[in-house]
């Protein structure tokens, strides 16, 4: 089907940017562009799994959705404003 098409249009588009940024940056080598190209089907493809674990998730409330949030202290003043 079209998915083929839509996915190669997508790596396509993300090569382009990325080879554009490293051009940009002056770090457009052969070396940069295979590990950008490899981070796609590492890094990137992955968020889709964390996106549909999120999902699962949601829909059958196995797990409450909880923000953690950093403690906070309390700093004392040093020196009292006027």
């Amino acid at each position: 089907g079209p998915y083929t098409a839509v996915w190669f249009s997508a790596f396509v588009l993300y090569l382009v940017e990325i080879i554009f940024v490293l051009s940009y940056e002056n770090e457009d080598t052969l070396a940069n562009v295979f590990s950008a190209s490899v981070m796609y089907f590492t890094y990137c493809q992955f968020w889709i799994y964390v996106v549909f674990k999120a999902l699962w998730f949601d829909l059958t409330r196995t797990q409450v959705g909880v923000w953690e949030k950093t403690e906070r202290i309390k700093v004392k003043d040093e020196a009292p404003t006027p």
